[in-house]
């Protein structure tokens, strides 16, 4: 395995935990949208090169074409989103939708990169096509996990200063898991749950510890944890007797997804709870 074929998804994973961490706030969100367009117009070129490359034709390069273009269209959507997103927040007190549809954009755009640098890494390593189960390989696949591990892992690292430690400790221990998830599964089998069973005990062990610390956001952040231990059992089990990993695949993305959802939420809540109370003041002081 060619050890410089792993700076791209590292490289990929840092610039979007940026660009996550600048999200959180409404004055950075424009600029923020702009590494993402140009990042993910990066992975479609890359992406279109490796598949025209792997078999010149003209067909191929349709492929590639259609690949760009689309790229570019999911790239401008956030781009005008943040657009809107700006002007709302300076004329309205309440943007929760639109901040909310914000962020699923974001979590959408990060999975969407994700899953393109592990595509074109597998169609480094001699992937030939591009079907249903493939598309199950590429996310349960050592490229994507770890990819996913330094998403965590850096977004976890540039919110520490927000994050209360349950949060912190709990994000750090579900990277590591998901990271190992493929390695473990292919040696140790039905094992590899042990470190997602690692995580809870952590995080309640924590969380007991430390109940002055909790609030709703961790502990619903811990009950989604539970969510994913219960869907990465089931997966093992059904991968086992029915040799299909959709379900193991499926609590991956998810657990990525809970974590992603928490980072931003977090962040808005602390941002909107602040604007609230300064208007709340304001208008106190009028009265």
């Amino acid at each position: 395995m060619n050890v410089a074929l792993w700076l791209f998804p590292i490289g990929t994973s840092y610039v979007l935990s940026r660009v996550i961490r600048q999200c959180v706030d409404a004055q950075k969100a424009i600029k923020a949208s702009f590494l993402f367009f140009t990042l993910i117009l990066l992975c479609a070129l890359y992406l279109g090169a490796s598949i025209y490359l792997m078999k010149p034709s003209f067909d191929s390069l349709v492929i590639a074409i259609w690949i760009n273009l689309g790229a570019l269209t999911l790239g401008l959507l956030p781009l005008f989103r943040a657009f809107i997103k700006s002007y709302l927040v300076e004329k309205s007190e309440s943007v929760w939708v639109n901040k909310n549809l914000f962020n699923v954009g974001v979590i959408f755009l990060v999975f969407f990169n994700n899953f393109l640098v592990s595509l074109v890494l597998e169609l480094t390593t001699g992937l030939k096509s591009f079907t249903l189960s493939t598309f199950i390989q590429i996310i349960k696949s050592m490229w994507f996990t770890v990819t996913m591990f330094f998403q965590i892992s850096f977004t976890t690292v540039l919110l520490r200063e927000e994050l209360r430690k349950p949060v912190l400790y709990t994000a750090l221990l579900q990277a590591l898991s998901i990271a190992l998830l493929p390695p473990l599964f292919k040696f140790l089998g039905e094992a590899s749950i042990l470190p997602e069973f690692t995580t809870i005990v952590a995080s309640v062990l924590h969380i007991f510890r430390n109940k002055s610390e909790t609030n709703e956001g961790i502990q619903f952040y811990f009950n989604t944890i539970l969510l994913i231990f219960i869907l990465v059992v089931t997966g093992s089990v059904f991968w086992e007797f029915t040799a299909n990993a959709t379900l193991l695949a499926f609590s991956v993305v998810l657990s990525g997804t809970i974590f992603l959802w928490l980072a931003l939420y977090h962040r808005e809540f602390v941002y909107f709870k602040r604007r609230f109370d300064f208007l709340t003041l304001r208008r106190f002081e009028r009265s």
